[in-house]
């Protein structure tokens, strides 16, 4: 990414962080300085397809070369807490920071799981959705806990009422599945 001249500092990657917090108070908060290895590393994240890897990596980036909070946040469109937060934890870091982690979250193709509003509010927080094929319940083990308890409780039941019903089904699920429940 090319970044403009900072007009405080002149080239974006000339500057001393003492100066930096100097010239912007406390009320910012800037990155340590980089080694060449993590300048190689976050140059290449930069460039990353997944938004999440890419924007904590900017965030990385954009502040070394001395860019405040607000340039920050306007220049990616995230909240204050997000940019902060990330410069917090790569200055609070002894070792490299984790910019790739993604939780991978397998379910079935209900319709609540598949709105698109859902995927990007996920996204956001790096939870990516995997769906099960439409037809392979066989895949799902809740699908086949359901089929055990309608095949061997459910069907030809003669239960009185609802609440002795429940029961049966509840010492069926402890019986047959007693590590799972």
């Amino acid at each position: 990414m090319n970044y403009a001249p900072n007009p405080i500092f002149g080239h974006p990657f000339s500057f001393q962080a003492s100066k930096m917090k100097q010239l912007h108070g406390n009320s910012s908060r800037f990155v340590r300085e980089l080694t060449p290895e993590e300048k190689a590393d976050i140059s290449k994240r930069v460039k990353s397809t997944d938004r999440n890897i890419r924007d904590r990596s900017k965030v990385i980036e954009l502040s070394s070369a001395g860019f405040s909070i607000p340039q920050i946040m306007e220049e990616l469109r995230r909240c204050r807490n997000y940019v902060l937060g990330w410069i917090d934890r790569f200055n609070n870091k002894k070792n490299k920071i984790k910019l790739n982690y993604r939780l991978y979250v397998i379910l079935d193709c209900w319709s609540a799981h598949t709105t698109s509003k859902l995927k990007e509010k996920l996204n956001e927080h790096a939870i990516t959705l995997l769906f099960l094929p439409t037809n392979a319940s066989w895949l799902n083990d809740v699908e086949r806990v359901f089929s055990d308890v309608e095949r061997n409780i459910l069907a030809n039941s003669d239960e009185p009422d609802s609440e002795h019903l429940q029961n049966r089904i509840t010492n069926y699920l402890h019986a047959e599945y007693p590590k799972k429940i």
